[in-house]
């Protein structure tokens, strides 16, 4: 049997992340827009696809992992009765530009992600790949947290360029799920230090896993990871440093 050939795209309106996954062998590239207009994406994406050498070839899998920090969880029950974007409006306001707001259900936690996604993301994956599968970071890392049966405290914290994505779960149940605008490595520590502090998690037993998402300043999660160390109350978690947590949690979106 051959090996399949599949493509997984971390993407964000800032940054870009190819990363290609063929007999058993991984390679990533990731670049970064310089023009934020709609078509403009568009090109950037078929000279990004060209430079590294993906241009043409077909895939056997095409998942794509749309981040944007405008994301809520919803319980399923809940989302039942309204309209994704009723909801998403009372969680953000109501400067919601129809036709950008999509969701992601996640059984297992009997939740909804819903999100906000430019037309730009889906027409030019959906009409490149058709049989692509386009969802939100912030559903791909949940599959990942959890696909790990385990009742000891986890906390995750994934970085980009401008943003960071941190959740918790504990005794295999989803206690915080969050994303805030960072300026340095300080800002992200005291999120998630108030964070522990509200919810009484200091002192916990468990892990901590820093992932590096397309855009993360190089250095940045050594810098968390020296800042976490010098903390009291946080000494008692194992900090894992990962580069490749989003495209592993994105071959469990299917």
């Amino acid at each position: 049997m051959n090996a399949l050939k599949n493509l997984y795209v971390d993407i964000c309106e800032h940054h870009v992340k190819f990363t290609l996954s063929d007999h058993n062998h991984q390679s990533s590239h990731e670049y970064t827009f310089t023009d934020k207009k709609d078509y403009k994406y568009k090109e950037q994406l078929d000279t990004f696809f060209e430079q590294a050498g993906l241009k043409g070839p077909d895939f056997d899998e095409c998942i794509v992992s749309w981040f944007s920090p405008r994301t809520t969880l919803i319980p399923a029950n809940v989302f039942a009765e309204s309209k994704p974007d009723a909801l998403f409006g009372l969680c953000f306001g109501d400067k919601v530009t129809t036709g950008n707001i999509d969701y992601n259900r996640i059984p297992d936690l009997q939740l909804v992600n819903i999100y906000e996604i430019p037309l730009w993301v889906k027409s030019y994956f959906v009409l490149r790949y058709p049989k692509c599968i386009i969802q939100h970071e912030g559903s791909h890392v949940i599959r990942g947290h959890f696909k790990e049966a385990s009742f000891s405290f986890k906390a995750l914290l994934t970085i980009r360029a401008n943003h960071a994505l941190c959740m918790v779960s504990n005794q295999h149940k989803l206690h915080y799920y969050s994303v805030f605008e960072y300026k340095e490595a300080a800002d992200i520590l005291y999120n998630f230090m108030f964070m522990m502090q509200q919810k009484e998690f200091l002192h916990q037993n468990g892990n901590l896993h820093i992932n590096i998402g397309a855009g993360a300043r190089l250095g940045l999660a050594d810098e968390l990871q020296s800042g976490l160390n010098r903390i009291q109350e946080l000494n008692n978690l194992s900090i894992v440093i990962t580069d490749d947590f989003i495209t592993n949690s994105q071959t469990l979106c299917v």
